[in-house]
């Protein structure tokens, strides 16, 4: 009978319990046994009831709608796709991230990086959807949903709202997560991953970069313009200039964002152009809380509440350091000059791992 055995699934699950005795009694005891397993597997698979696109749709729009305006804008669209790179272990470099906006923009995606750019939960969904049925070879919602919530979107939506979709329990238990320990030497394709690891452990990371014109490169396309500055600038600013700076990343219209600040190679001494416009503490990003924001008149009070509702949003307020310096020339001129040093998560790039032209 052998590889046969399966062929008789359908015709059994359709007949009668007396013509399947019948069946059954002219048959072999091995013959019996792979009827039997073909039976249980079909079972098992069956059992999984289908998943409804449209719940899972839901889901993963959640995740990229941080601010919940019913659109997706620019920074928070590259957010998520960060953030499932890291789910998928795949680098997030300025490559992976020119390839995701050329499809955030065929989507349908208005506006300007200037200006600001956003999409529509309609034109996203049409484009989600036409891409994950190419990926899951098929146009059965069914299977695009279920392909979808397995590839990413579970572990995703896990990560986004763990009380909502907590994630699967391990067979073990887990041992607590250690601190990373700083410093740290990279190559520069898992910069990404490195700063969203600094960014769940609450710590502002400085970047030393061993003049790698990329890591520049890289954050320019993380990081709009209006959100970048440079230190020698800082000195020239009143305390007005230097409190908007502050505020585009903590409070822009009810959402956070992150700052960039480029150090060059140059060693300024961040520590004296600190006042109550420009507070040392948010260096310390287990100091400057929400509410330390708030007391400071730094955030709204609508947004205070929203935060106590979403604490993770103000993990996207953060102040990314880079220096050209390496390690040990970086240490000896910047200890002394930045707030907080000794909190930092200092991230070195190997310039080896670049290639040259």
């Amino acid at each position: 009978m052998g590889s046969g055995a399966s062929g008789y699934v359908k015709e059994l699950e359709s007949s009668s319990s007396e013509d399947v005795r019948k069946a059954l009694d002219g048959l072999s005891t091995e013959d019996r046994s792979k009827i039997s397993e073909a039976l249980t597997l079909a079972s098992s698979e069956s059992a999984e009831p289908p998943m409804e696109l449209g719940l899972v749709l839901d889901a993963l729009f959640k995740c990229f709608d941080s601010d919940e305006d019913g659109q997706i804008e620019r920074e928070e669209y590259l957010e998520c796709c960060e953030k499932i790179a890291t789910i998928l272990d795949e680098s997030f470099g300025p490559k992976q991230r020119k390839q995701k906006m050329a499809w955030y923009k065929e989507a349908g995606a208005e506006g300007s990086p200037e200006a600001g750019m956003y999409l529509s939960r309609k034109k996203w969904q049409a484009a989600l959807v036409k891409t994950a049925s190419e990926e899951a070879s098929s146009e059965e919602e069914p299977k695009i949903a279920a392909w979808l919530w397995k590839s990413y979107g579970k572990r995703l939506a896990a990560l986004c709202f763990p009380t909502a979709y907590p994630a699967e329990e391990a067979v073990e238990s887990e041992s607590p997560a250690e601190r990373p320990q700083y410093p740290v030497t990279i190559p520069l394709t898992q910069l990404a991953a490195k700063l969203e690891e600094a960014k769940e452990w609450k710590l502002r990371p400085l970047i030393l970069g061993n003049h790698v014109e990329e890591v520049h490169t890289f954050l320019k396309y993380q990081i709009d313009d209006s959100r970048t500055f440079d230190s020698s600038k800082l000195f020239l600013m009143k305390k007005e200039e230097k409190r908007a700076l502050l505020k585009l990343g903590m409070d822009s219209g009810g959402k956070c964002y992150p700052l960039y600040l480029k150090l060059g190679e140059a060693a300024p001494d961040l520590v004296k152009s600190c006042s109550d416009d420009f507070p040392a503490e948010v260096f310390d990003a287990s100091a400057w809380t929400a509410k330390a924001a708030f007391d400071e008149g730094f955030i709204s009070q609508a947004l205070l509440s929203k935060l106590d509702n979403d604490p993770d949003m103000w993990k996207l307020f953060t102040i990314i350091i880079h220096s050209d310096l390496g390690l040990d020339v970086g240490k000896a001129k910047l200890s002394d000059k930045l707030p907080y040093f000794e909190k930092l998560a200092i991230i070195v790039i190997d310039p080896a791992s670049v290639a040259k032209g």
